[in-house]
This record gives structure tokens, sequence and C-alpha cells, in this order.
């Protein structure tokens, strides 16, 4: 029997990932019409609700769509605060959670806080890390990079910092990806 993407991923020799932040409709970006903002909501469902069915079929999760136009400044911020406490993992999977499972609005500072405390951190040191800025430099930094790769949507994926893979994939696609990369590389070494 062909193991399922999935179980590929598990058996697979461990891949070093770190996230970046990166935000849709970022504070700063211009404010769209009415009729922009129409049409970016559909385009938003409509991606949903592919995401919604990949994420049933192939994992077995049952996903929200989310609440389109949320602000994920915060929440950045406040997971590099995390990481910077050895919960990074921890804290992006319950960030993740919070918005596609549980509806809950991640711009907002209390879920960061409840969220926090879920993963055994202090809310209050939390709260004055994201209030300060911080981390903000390092979001802002990771966006620019997105920009220069050319991302425009989520999620993404750059292989040895040079392989943009964009859009929700199988499992499986993502594994014979990166083979291929390590391939590559390999030959370049040799």
């Amino acid at each position: 029997m062909a193991e399922s993407g999935l179980d590929s991923l598990r058996s697979h020799r461990p891949i070093d990932v770190t996230w970046k932040a990166y935000e849709l409709r970022p504070p700063e970006a211009p404010p769209l019409s009415e009729a922009q903002k129409e049409a970016y909501r559909q385009r938003i469902k409509s991606g949903g609700n592919r995401s919604q069915e990949h994420a049933r079929t192939v994992f077995g999760l049952e996903m929200k769509s989310g609440r389109p136009g949320t602000s994920s400044r915060l929440a950045h911020q406040a997971a590099k605060w995390a990481i910077s406490q050895g919960q990074g993992d921890e804290f992006r999977h319950k960030v993740f959670a919070a918005h596609w499972q549980e509806d809950r609005d991640i711009s907002q500072l209390e879920t960061l806080r409840e969220i926090a405390k879920d993963c055994g951190l202090d809310p209050d040191a939390m709260e004055s890390a994201v209030n300060s800025g911080e981390f903000l430099d390092q979001v802002l930094s990771e966006e620019g990079e997105a920009m220069e790769y050319g991302i425009g949507g989520v999620p993404a994926f750059v292989f040895a910092e040079r392989y943009l893979v964009s859009g929700a994939q199988p499992p499986d696609v993502l594994v014979r990806i990166a083979d291929k990369v390590v391939e590559e590389l390999q030959k370049q070494e040799a």
C-alpha cells in the first residue's frame, strides 16, 4: 500500500524549517476600494474553500475560513518573542489553531495573551515585548525578504534560499521538491 503524503513527510529525514513573517494586507497597504474589497473577499473565499477541502482530504483536519482581513502583525511579533523563549513551535501551532480552527481573532492582544498562557509563557512579558516593538524590525525585515522573493500569497515555501513554491501543496510534492533541491545542491558541491 502506498504511503500517504503525510506519512511520507513523517518518514523522511528531518528538514530544517524556518518560519518567516508575512502579511497578506499589512497596515501600510493602500486602502482598497469597495469593488477591490469585494473581489479580494471572493478570491480569499474561493481559495479558502480549496484549502479547507485539501486540509480535510490530505490531513483529516477541519478548518474554518478564518477572519479575512485579520492583521497578523501582533501575532508575528508575539511568535518571535515566543521563539526567544524557546516556545516558538508550540506558540505558532496554537496561533494557527486559534485562527483556522477556533475562529479566534489573532489580531487581538487578549487572544495572544491566552495563547502565551496556554504555552506556559508569561502573558505580561509577551505583551510588554509586543507593545515595545522589540520584534517589529525583525517582522518587517522578513516581510521585505518575502517581497524580494516575489511572494504574494500564503503558504509559500522557499527551498535553499532560491526555489519558491507558492500555494498549498500536498506533502508528497514538498518532499519531492526537497529531495530535488538536496540532489542539486549535492551535485554543485561535488
